[in-house]
């Protein structure tokens, strides 16, 4: 679970969803951001089952707890970082992660946002290097179609270019409820690691300040071992819950 101050509850992005990211799902911005009257603070806090990035888990399928701050600025601007934990079962990998990020949106046509973000990836205490860079491009139109496009040179530290591919559609099925349907590939230059694809369907319901999600997710290479010896996501649902602090 990656990819918004669950953003689907705020409208802005999901850098703390299930699929996130796309966070980033990400990869990073799911939803692109809106102008606003003033610069604006917004705190999150978060609880997920598992925590999912590009189809893959970094927790282990552990449940992973954190926090999200963002600065929205009111021309389209937002910065903001986020850090979240899960408990460790052997050697310490991806369980402990933070994130910085930036980036900016606009209104590409009458009815297509586009936003574009830089985000830096951190793992603490880890047995071995994780972190790294990824860029990403966020295309999202009014009629729920969205496109998600990233790229890191050295995608989480294992000497491999990245390029992440996304589609998605956002559907509205009253004030409260929605769901998202994505599919994605990633492809790495390094033939040592694998190319995978997952897909996933979510489910959200929000409610004042809370924000619940319910995701199926699927991924290719299942628990295969092949990427730096983590575990990859074998098919099964994940549960979040979001409360929006400020």
């Amino acid at each position: 679970m990656a990819t918004a101050p669950l953003s689907q509850a705020t409208d802005h992005h999901p850098l703390i969803g299930v699929f996130g990211t796309a966070l980033l799902a990400a990869g990073l911005l799911a939803m692109p951001h809106k102008s606003m009257a003033q610069d604006q603070w917004v705190v999150t806090t978060f609880a997920a089952t598992d925590w999912l990035y590009h189809g893959t888990t970094e927790t282990d399928s552990n449940p992973v707890i954190g926090a999200n701050i963002e600065w929205q600025g009111r021309k389209n601007w937002f910065v903001g970082t986020q850090a979240q934990y899960a408990r460790t079962r052997g050697v310490r990998q991806r369980e402990r992660g933070g994130l910085l990020y930036g980036g900016y949106s606009v209104r590409a046509t009458a009815k297509l946002d586009a936003t574009v973000s830089v985000s830096r990836r951190l793992f603490f205490q880890s047995s071995k290097p994780w972190n790294s860079t990824e860029y990403a491009l966020d295309l999202q139109h009014q009629n729920g179609l969205g496109l998600h496009i990233s790229h890191s040179d050295n995608y989480y530290s294992h000497n491999t270019d990245s390029l992440v591919l996304a589609g998605r559609y956002r559907h509205l099925l009253s004030n409260h409820w929605s769901t998202t349907f994505e599919a994605g590939t990633v492809e790495l230059s390094n033939t040592n690691w694998q190319d995978h694809t997952y897909a996933q369907v979510s489910l959200m319901h929000t409610r004042d300040r809370w924000a619940f999600e319910a995701m199926a997710h699927w991924n290719s290479q299942g628990s295969d071992e092949n990427f730096g010896l983590e575990d990859y996501s074998d098919p099964g649902v994940a549960l979040q819950i979001s409360y929006r602090v400020w």
